[in-house]
């Protein structure tokens, strides 16, 4: 794998292991963070959703799929100015800021890592 694609399957795993925490034992992830608990089953969706697309990441990352690999990133940092804009307007609490900065890291990560191999 290339630096980048091992940047990404970093990620994957990443991605992969909060979905599984959100899916399993949300009240324990969202208690941590300061979300009250949730009332429905959304929040294990979004687990689902996150190991989904953690999964997408890791199989890229194995091919070295270039053209994904450039998208994950702007996928990446589109995350995380939402989930930015989310805390700005007062609708979600600051300690989501932790998943927007994990975010943008890696895609900063990705990112410098593709920069390089065009050099």
């Amino acid at each position: 794998m290339s630096p980048a694609a091992k940047s990404l399957f970093v990620f994957g795993i990443y991605a992969i292991a909060a979905g599984t925490a959100l899916l399993l034992m949300p009240g324990l992830i969202l208690g941590a963070l300061g979300f009250p608990p949730a009332q429905d089953g959304w929040v294990r969706v979004v687990g689902v959703l996150a190991i989904v697309v953690g999964a997408y990441h890791i199989v890229g990352a194995r091919n070295d799929l270039l053209p994904y690999i450039r998208a994950s990133v702007w996928g990446r940092i589109g995350f995380a100015v939402l989930l930015g804009g989310l805390v700005v307007a007062s609708i979600m609490p600051t300690s989501l800021l932790l998943f927007a900065a994990i975010d943008l890291a890696a895609a900063a990560w990705t990112a410098i890592a593709l920069r390089q191999a065009t050099l």
